[in-house]
């Protein structure tokens, strides 16, 4: 019986600290990558969730690269929480094109020692039929190259549901752009993507989606691109993703 009230009463302040949570992985395969090598397969795991102080979004890849000549598994994430003055401070904002502001933070990593933090200020903002579309402007430390917060990035990420027909698909995505100040080249990193909602289709919506992911990087990684070295990216995925 106390267990039964125990388990209970977790389930309830679960429920009241997170307003929203989706899980998600993805099954990714495609060709036209720059360094890793010309064809990528990836096995991605995504949370984004609403909570009582804030947001967050995070995901780890672990990859193959099927063309590189030594490095062919690895893997890389990414966790953003962002903290809400509108939550937290109880604030009003008028006006409805602006939904919140936040405190947002980053931290990458992956293999090999590559790090960086990220601090800066992030604004959530109300447009029509935009499932939801935020933007942050941080300050970066590279540490994995010995880097203070010597750099700028902007970041925004969107997402627009839509019906073509009688089919239903979403495209979203992330964009970033460093500034170059600090030790990496200035770069433009825009990855969106268009899927079907295949679930739909099949009494499940929202569940299963099958599409496509499309990574353009002018001077990936922050490496300049050169005639010795290619870094500017188009490359071009097949993506199956399921929902938990």
């Amino acid at each position: 019986m106390f267990l039964a009230v125990l388990q209970l009463s977790t389930a309830a302040r679960a429920k009241d600290f997170f307003q929203f949570s989706d899980t998600s992985v993805s099954v990714l395969t495609g060709w036209g990558y720059e360094l890793p090598g010309d064809h990528l397969s990836a096995f991605t795991l995504e949370n984004s969730n609403g909570w009582i102080g804030g947001d967050f979004y995070g995901f780890v890849d672990v990859r193959k690269q099927h063309d590189h000549p030594v490095n062919t598994n690895t893997w890389y994430g990414e966790l953003s929480p962002r903290f809400s003055l509108v939550k937290m401070a109880d604030l009003a904002l008028r006006g409805g094109f602006v939904k919140d502001l936040l405190i947002a933070t980053t931290w990458e990593r992956g293999e090999d020692g590559n790090e960086s933090y990220l601090i800066g200020a992030g604004v959530s903002v109300d447009i029509p039929s935009f499932r939801f579309f935020k933007a942050n402007l941080y300050a970066r430390k590279d540490k994995s190259r010995g880097a203070g917060f010597d750099d700028m990035q902007f970041t925004f990420a969107w997402r627009y549901p839509f019906q073509l027909g009688n089919y239903q698909l979403v495209t979203g995505g992330t964009s970033d752009f460093v500034f170059g100040w600090g030790p990496r080249e200035r770069n433009l990193h825009i990855v969106p993507q268009l899927l079907l909602d295949v679930g739909e289709m099949h009494g499940k919506p929202g569940k299963y989606y099958l599409g496509l992911e499309f990574d353009y990087w002018i001077n990936q990684f922050g490496v300049p691109n050169s005639p010795a070295l290619d870094t500017n990216q188009l490359g071009g995925s097949l993506i199956f993703r399921v929902h938990l």
